[in-house]
């Protein structure tokens, strides 16, 4: 079939354009590929060990860098009985594990929020027992006082002493403080470490008897401050999480390595109510898929409360002696009709009940 004017046309000027563009890729210079120097090993200083060796994980990532691990005795005696046992059960979200342990170098605050059991203040007690970190936790709520962590007056032995608070003890004597739930704290009662979440940063005590000076605290090289909730400190639009309140955005923008955790992959919360329980594997899948569902129905507004790995242990270590009446006692009786209702097709669903 005869081409018309315009398919020639077009035609040429193809054919031209296929010359020019192999013309200039002729007369370009050759790139040569970008050569990335190797990473130089990593060397480790006394007192120092791999993050990645100091985790269990047996494949080393070119990003492995040092962490600090104390010897027990270095740490005051002051303070040495708050360092956790190590859990050799726990399994860990390994992720966020290295960005704690990674801010922990860096003598950066964190903040770590998300849903209720996905392991937010269990992962720093962790961390702290795998580096033998004294860990402070105090559990904030609406009526804390600011005198909770920074002291106040009290008489012992007939005298009148002050006496310091959680937060100045483990600023004094170089532990890992962390503020659980602080969501639900008065901004103005988080603001008393505002100048404490700077870098350079001191904590001032301010009904302390002396002067300006004796009253400034200058954190222990060793002092490291987590704060966990379930909002990151903006509020809660979902009506979940009752007594959460705003903080001050100038609190927020001290936190300089922040992030959300959700819970473990599939497969790793089945190897840890296996471990920790001892039911098949399974049904330990069974009850991770239910728990999967409950999850979505909460995150859609479905349902009030979620199945944390908590009420996953539980329900497993309950199994053996309830058996399908199990998860009744673990989780179902504590929830309203409606939502019993939805968590019961949703056990019938997974374990094929009828």
């Amino acid at each position: 079939m005869a081409m018309n004017l315009d398919d020639m046309v077009a035609e040429a000027l193809a054919k031209e354009l296929d010359k020019s563009k192999a013309a200039a890729a002729a007369a370009a210079p050759a790139v040569e590929a970008e050569v990335v120097p190797p990473k130089p090993p990593l060397v480790l200083k006394s007192g120092y060990a791999a993050a990645y060796d100091v985790l269990g994980l047996k494949v080393h990532h070119v990003d492995d860098f040092a962490v600090r691990k104390f010897d027990p005795a270095e740490v005051p005696e002051e303070i040495r009985m708050m360092i956790p046992d190590v859990d050799p059960d726990y399994s860990p979200d390994m992720n966020a594990a290295i960005m704690v342990l990674a801010a922990w170098e860096q003598n950066e605050k964190v903040m770590i929020y998300g849903l209720p059991g996905t392991g937010k203040s269990s992962l720093i007690k962790h961390l702290c027992a795998l580096t033998n970190r004294a860990f402070i936790r105090v559990n904030f709520a609406e009526d804390i006082e600011s005198s909770a962590l920074l002291g106040g007056l009290v008489i012992e032995g007939g005298a009148t002493v002050y006496k310091l608070g959680s937060l100045a003890e483990a600023v004094k004597y170089g532990a890992t403080f962390l503020a659980d739930e602080w969501d639900t704290a008065s901004p103005g009662v988080v603001m008393a470490a505002q100048w404490l979440l700077e870098d350079g940063g001191k904590l001032f005590l301010r009904d302390m008897p002396g002067s300006n000076e004796d009253r400034t605290l200058t954190p222990a090289p060793d002092f490291r401050f987590v704060a966990t909730g379930n909002t990151s400190g903006q509020g809660d639009d979902t009506g979940n999480f009752a007594g959460t309140t705003p903080q001050n955005t100038a609190t927020l923008d001290r936190f300089t390595t922040a992030f959300k955790m959700d819970y473990l992959p599939a497969a790793q919360e089945v190897a840890m109510i296996v471990k920790r329980t001892g039911v098949d594997k399974a049904t330990a899948g069974r009850m991770v898929k239910c728990a999967t569902l409950v999850r979505s129905a909460v995150a859609n507004g479905q349902l009030n409360i979620t199945m944390s790995p908590r009420t996953l242990i539980s329900w497993g270590r309950k199994w053996k002696m309830f058996g399908e009446k199990s998860i009744d006692v673990a989780f179902i009786n504590k929830l309203r009709s409606t939502d019993a209702k939805v968590v019961r097709d949703f056990v019938n669903k997974t374990f094929g009940y009828k």
